[in-house]
């Protein structure tokens, strides 16, 4: 316990009883027997941990499992990270990776953090990380401790997806340091994964589209309104020119030339660029009335992409053009009315009097 060296912050370092290899750098010769140690049961090894919560909490610290090789007990182990996850600590597992994955994977899931060692024989270190990478969506940053120094190794262990890699013999300030950078970054990294997720959700959710676009004004994203208003499919408009999807005609006119994006050819704009009740087109050529917005992004005084946001406003222009009509026709008869007729006269008699004909009026009752 109060180990500093095997994971961020002060840890309950746990050392379980067995281990298939025999390397002549183990620090840990006594571990190596299946049948020394102590036996604890599940709930009273859990409660020894979380003795030490405090100390832990205020460290970012946690429990970490070493050896011997830890993994030879996976499926104990497994039952006490899910429980000890539970309670909010940091788990770490210290692994020779001398296993068969499939029968690890549980315990992988309940761990946040493997130090994997890469001198093994059978399927090696970068091995095992391989199939860690590939196999979680979301897989715990592996940090590679290894005596060998040498090109190949060293890129086929950040090829295999380690964040990290540390020669022996260990420094261990440094693999301290080493290994809270990474779990910081890891855990930034998850944040901005889940605030970019939830950002997304709430663009797919929207009822305007909504198109993202960089600084080549290629689409980067494009949410379902979106895609359903103009027809298209996303993979069909990923990463094609804004300019060929969202093409614009201003209201009365038919040829679909406007720039969507006006920034991009004159760099000196900055306000956004407003299209109301204009005309866009589909995929399949007919075309819909829209209200238009294109607001430029940048980054200090670089343009780094464009947001464009569009509503069809049919539905709009229905209505509007429904209480005009409404305002001006009989609701029974569907003749224009009293109204209509105030605003019709004076212009037939303004017309009457220019080019010198003659108006006639005709009144019929129709009250029986």
């Amino acid at each position: 316990t109060f180990g500093t060296v095997d994971g961020p912050g002060i840890r309950v370092v746990l050392f379980f009883q067995g281990c298939p290899m025999r390397c002549q750098y183990c620090h840990n010769r006594d571990t190596w027997d299946t049948a020394g140690g102590r036996e604890w049961t599940l709930e009273d090894l859990k409660q020894f941990v979380l003795r030490f919560k405090p100390y832990m909490d205020t460290s970012g610290g946690g429990v970490t499992a070493t050896g011997g090789d830890p993994v030879l007990q996976h499926r104990f182990i497994t039952r006490l990270f899910t429980q000890l996850k539970e309670e909010g600590v940091h788990t770490a597992l210290d692994t020779s990776g001398f296993c068969r994955y499939e029968d690890v994977k549980p315990l992988i899931d309940v761990t946040d953090l493997v130090i994997l060692d890469i001198a093994m024989p059978g399927l090696d270190g970068p091995g095992v990380c391989e199939h860690i990478r590939s196999s979680m969506a979301d897989p715990p940053p592996v940090l590679m401790v290894t005596a060998l120094d040498d090109e190949k190794s060293i890129e086929r262990s950040y090829s295999a997806g380690a964040v990290d890699y540390i020669r022996k013999p260990l420094r261990w300030p440094v693999l301290k340091n080493r290994i809270r950078y990474i779990l910081g970054s890891h855990r930034a990294k998850q944040e901005l994964e889940l605030l970019s997720r939830n950002y997304e959700m709430i663009l797919d959710a929207a009822a305007n589209g909504i198109c993202g676009v960089d600084d080549g004004g290629l689409i980067s994203y494009i949410n379902p309104a979106a895609l359903k208003m103009l027809g298209y499919r996303n993979e069909e408009v990923k990463g094609v020119d804004c300019r060929r999807v969202f093409r614009i005609s201003l209201p009365g006119g038919e040829d679909f030339t406007e720039d969507c994006c006006p920034y991009f050819a004159q760099m000196d704009i900055d306000a956004t660029a407003c299209f109301d009740e204009a005309r866009m087109l589909r995929k399949d050529g007919t075309s819909f009335p829209v209200d238009f917005r294109s607001t430029p992004i940048r980054q200090g005084q670089r343009l780094i992409g464009g947001v464009l946001v569009f509503q069809d406003v049919t539905e709009r222009q229905e209505a509007a053009e429904l209480i005009r009509y409404m305002a001006n026709h009989d609701p029974l008869t569907n003749l224009p009315n009293r109204n209509y007729f105030r605003r019709r006269l004076p212009q037939a008699i303004s017309l009457a009097k220019r080019y010198g004909r003659i108006l006639c009026l005709l009144f019929i009752d129709l009250d029986r």
